[in-house]
């Protein structure tokens, strides 16, 4: 959900609006988690963005309006995004925590590439990331996170992977693609920029390969199986968001990917249009072993979007 406002963070890469997120439709937002859930989805993770969570306080006045409080409280994790570069506050935590007993936090830590090599920054963040794993345990999962849409150098990408060892939970960095939600870049330059994003996701994915905690490289996600939905406002807009492997969600402002009402019937609705998209779009496609992975992903549709061609191809 793009509703929180006002941010004086510099994350390397963020193209995000830091005023006037102002989606507000939460009737329809919490309509579209029941209906879901009605219809055998499990809701996993519900998003709160733009901005960090910890610069503007009175974002959490938005737990104030009993739709969104409902909204929230149906799924299992609420995830939020700060740099941690001025600590945190309980007083959110409070909030969340005290919709249910079972809700947790998965939270984003942003990483400000330009401090990378910095060594009051690691420490700043090493020791904040302890506190709230101490005071929060099992309630709270931490990950780390970069914005996407621009190059980083050899040196960069091994401190960030040397980073994930010790700062992720899961052992991944969440890569954000801030670009396509700026209405200023042009579509050639986001074209550009999403190429240039997918051959870092490409060289995360090999690097997590090499884990022996990952069989496949490719996950069971699929669009259809876990759908990922983005709320915008200036209209209410929720839009359904397509993957790419290796495997992260992209919001597309196009019309195919709005869902015109918030209930499984208008997510499957979209679904139609965007499956006249998703096909092959090279010939060596057919024959391909990660074939079912770009059909069920819907990489196609992304792939036609922007003429990115096999994604396989993009590399460094």
């Amino acid at each position: 959900m793009m509703v929180l406002n006002n941010c004086s963070m510099d994350c390397k890469g963020c193209f995000y609006k830091r005023t006037d997120n102002n989606f507000n439709d939460f009737r329809g937002s919490r309509n579209l988690a029941e209906d879901m859930q009605s219809n055998g989805y499990r809701l996993e993770t519900c998003y709160l963005l733009p901005t960090d969570i910890f610069d503007n306080k009175d974002n959490y006045s938005l737990f104030d309006n009993e739709d969104f409080a409902k909204t929230i409280s149906q799924f299992a994790y609420l995830g939020i995004a700060s740099t941690l570069e001025d600590g945190f506050d309980t007083r959110f935590f409070d909030i969340v925590y005290g919709l249910n007993d079972d809700i947790k936090i998965e939270l984003q830590v942003n990483l400000l590439v330009n401090r990378l090599f910095d060594i009051n920054y690691q420490m700043i963040l090493k020791h904040n990331v302890n506190r709230i794993k101490n005071l929060y345990k099992d309630r709270v999962v931490i990950n780390l996170a970069i914005n996407t849409g621009f190059s980083l150098d050899p040196k960069e990408k091994d401190k960030i992977k040397s980073m994930l060892k010790y700062l992720s939970e899961d052992g991944i960095v969440e890569l954000n693609f801030t670009f396509l939600y700026n209405k200023d870049i042009s579509e050639e330059k986001k074209q550009k920029m999403m190429k240039d994003s997918i051959r870092i996701i490409q060289d995360f994915g090999d690097f997590y390969q090499k884990d022996e905690s990952f069989v496949t490289k490719y996950n069971q996600r699929t669009f259809l199986r876990k759908p990922s939905f983005v709320f915008v406002g200036e209209p209410n807009t929720i839009y359904v968001n397509p993957i790419v492997p290796f495997d992260e969600y992209v919001y597309i402002k196009k019309d195919r990917y709005v869902v015109q009402t918030p209930t499984y019937d208008g997510f499957l609705n979209s679904y139609g249009k965007i499956t006249e998209i998703n096909t092959p779009v090279v010939d060596a496609c057919e024959s391909c072993e990660n074939l079912t992975h770009c059909m069920g992903k819907f990489y196609f549709a992304i792939s036609n979007d922007f003429d990115l061609g096999c994604f396989l191809n993009l590399k460094e």
